[in-house]
């Protein structure tokens, strides 16, 4: 027998199971239901849904330890973050996972639908570990901000570049030949 969370009806054990099925077998929730049938588990697939988001609620809760967080960047001197995404289904949102590459530990895991929320989820440890105000933003200098200006259109104009180069390979080495002659 496991413990259960308080207004729970299945145990920490469940939960588990149904996480470990989730995210290491990558099985659908139709068949973690069918899993825990063969198991003598009575659940609905309802429940099988909403056991795996006390799984997830759980797991985002030990990862929020800031403390954590702070002593892993502490004992290192840095951070080297790998990011990392896990759709299970296709339609259904993507488990997004941050690791410290130094360390290997599991620094943040959240389920988005779009990549632009890996951009909230490195930011969300940036802050975890330092808290940012005004003064700090205001302290870089003007030089850095304009430098990053000139590296982000420098991007925008590779890009143009790509894709008129993916549309048309022909014309667009036809046009550099020109510039190049």
């Amino acid at each position: 027998m496991s413990e259960a969370l308080p207004q729970q009806e299945f145990g920490l054990n469940v939960i588990a199971l149904v996480g470990a099925l989730r995210y290491q077998e990558q099985r659908s929730i139709a068949q973690i239901h069918q899993q825990l049938r063969n198991r003598g588990v009575e659940v609905s697939e309802r429940s099988v849904t909403h056991l795996l988001e006390r799984y997830d609620e759980l797991v985002a809760l030990w990862l929020s330890d800031h403390s954590r967080l702070k002593a892993i960047a502490k004992k290192q001197g840095r951070l080297i973050l790998a990011i990392d995404g896990m759709q299970p289904d296709v339609g259904h949102e993507v488990l997004w996972v941050i690791r410290d590459c130094l360390s290997g530990e599991i620094l943040l895991a959240k389920t988005l639908l779009v990549i632009r929320g890996t951009v909230q989820l490195a930011s969300a440890i940036a802050t975890a570990l330092h808290s940012f105000t005004a003064q700090d933003l205001s302290q870089v200098c003007v030089q850095t901000w304009q430098q990053l200006r000139s590296d982000l259109c420098q991007h925008q104009l590779n890009r143009i570049e790509q894709l008129r180069f993916r549309r048309n390979p022909e014309a667009y080495l036809a046009t550099l030949e020109q510039l190049l002659l």
